[in-house]
């Protein structure tokens, strides 16, 4: 949900093949960039959908038709939950908890919310103010109560830059920077 543009090293290029992969945007201009990198890849499929109303794609022909019965699925909930209010994340997980089999994964990371922003966060904040997109910064122990009834599997919540070696990815400063941002993730299972 809320995938961005499946470019280099997407989950559709990364994974054994022939594992079906859906991403979802609510962006039409994202999601119309996304078919042309996508092109006729029968294992990926680009849609439209809120991440804030996760049963627009889930009600949808398109689970059944790339995964049939089978809803013991991995779920990516990445980066979007700052863009969303309490209230949509906490729908988000409950529709996916409900909807997914007894074996679904669900993947999330969010941004802990700085007591006192940089400068440099201050600049981004009021950018997303700006753009007219609300941005809801929380901390750690209120999206621990918003992916309830989902509970968080090994190795638990991680910060970012533990969890995808940024250490041998990035220069010093660019790891700085995401540190800065306390950004974090982790697997829920049911």
């Amino acid at each position: 949900f809320a995938s961005g543009l499946p470019t280099m090293d997407h989950i559709h290029e990364i994974t054994p093949k022939g594992t079906k992969v859906i991403y979802s945007d609510i962006d039409p201009i994202v999601v119309a960039y996304a078919h042309d990198i996508i092109k006729d890849n029968p294992d990926a499929r680009y849609v439209h959908c809120n991440a804030g109303a996760p049963e627009e794609l889930l009600e949808s022909d398109i689970p059944e038709q790339f995964f049939g019965n089978n809803r013991d699925v991995a779920v990516g909930f990445n980066g979007i939950s700052w863009f969303l209010p309490d209230d949509r994340v906490a729908h988000f997980m409950k529709t996916l908890y409900d909807w997914t089999g007894d074996n679904a994964r669900l993947y999330f990371c969010d941004m802990n919310k700085i007591e006192a922003p940089s400068e440099r966060d201050k600049k981004i904040l009021e950018l997303y103010k700006d753009l007219n997109q609300p941005f809801y910064p929380r901390k750690s122990e209120k999206m621990l109560e918003l992916i309830k009834p989902w509970k968080v599997d090994e190795p638990g919540m991680m910060a970012l830059e533990n969890w995808v070696d940024l250490e041998t990815k990035l220069a010093r400063e660019e790891k700085d920077k995401w540190q800065e941002l306390g950004v974090y993730g982790a697997i829920l299972k049911k």
